[in-house]
């Protein structure tokens, strides 16, 4: 057939079964941002999003401590050794084989605290430095007298700061002053500092301890836990044929699970589990 304008129309009748849809692949893109983070536990969980592409995705991530991990989910976190400051890179591959490189820096820096004092007679100005940790901090000053100084959500714009507080003590006498430094992850450390008032000047530092805050949330494969399951239910079978009650063959199957989840939370806290490719 051939229309006006000169041009042939060819009239091809093909079954529906035979037509083919094309969906065509989006160009893939990625971010990557910090879910959470505890600097005093070395722990840090992130978030990938993806958009277009043709999904499912995956997630290649290396953690720059010489740990890496492959993940099938967009949420995925991590227990360093050592805290410092890591470039964390992520690699996100869709089903086509595209792939999108997104980098974050995070830095973990546990929380540590000191401090200096200057007292003229009975009259006392305390700097408390706060350092690393995740903030806001609040800090909280035991002044050996019966007295406290507080301070919620200190908040600097910088990783260290010093928050400045005044006392005048009643009486001459010894003291022992106490600062408290709590951070947003629930870690503390303190700072304490002795001096003995009179009349005249005295002036010196004190002496900084750490004690550790709230570890993030365990991670245990999946599979770990079928294992732990299939050990318990093991032993039960194992013990068919020994005497024992019962009640006394399931107490032994549920001690069993329960002693190789805490070894298993033993072996995380010491070296973190990292997801292998399948």
């Amino acid at each position: 057939m051939t229309c006006e304008s000169g041009h042939t129309i060819y009239d091809i009748d093909v079954p529906l079964s035979q037509v083919v849809t094309v969906t065509p692949v989006l160009t893939l893109q990625s971010s990557v941002v910090i879910l959470q983070k505890s600097s005093s536990n070395e722990y840090v969980k992130l978030q990938a999003n993806s958009l277009g592409g043709l999904a499912p995705y995956g997630y290649n991530v290396n953690w720059n401590d010489g740990g890496t991990g492959f993940f099938t989910t967009n949420v995925f976190d991590h227990f360093y050794r050592t805290g410092g400051t890591y470039a964390i890179s992520v690699v996100t591959t869709d089903h086509s084989g595209q792939t999108v490189t997104n980098s974050v820096t995070v830095t973990l820096i546990p929380l540590s605290a000191n401090l200096t004092y200057s007292c003229v007679n009975l009259a006392c100005s305390l700097q408390v430095k706060a350092i690393g940790g995740d903030q806001p901090w609040s800090i909280t000053v035991i002044w050996g007298d019966t007295n406290t100084s507080k301070t919620q959500l200190f908040q600097p714009s910088n990783t260290s700061s010093t928050w400045s507080v005044r006392h005048t003590y009643a009486n001459p006498g010894n003291y022992t002053v106490v600062a408290l430094v709590k951070d947003a992850a629930g870690a503390s450390a303190q700072a304490t500092a002795s001096y003995s008032l009179k009349t005249g000047n005295t002036n010196g530092s004190g002496t900084t301890t750490t004690t550790p805050g709230l570890v993030g949330p365990l991670v245990i494969p999946w599979f770990l836990i079928v294992g732990l399951i299939a050990l318990a239910g093991g032993l039960m079978f194992a013990l068919e044929d020994v005497e024992l009650s019962e009640r006394d063959k399931y107490l032994v199957g549920i001690l069993a699970f329960v002693l190789g989840t805490l070894l298993l939370v033993v072996r995380n806290l010491a070296a973190p589990y990292v997801p292998s490719p399948f």
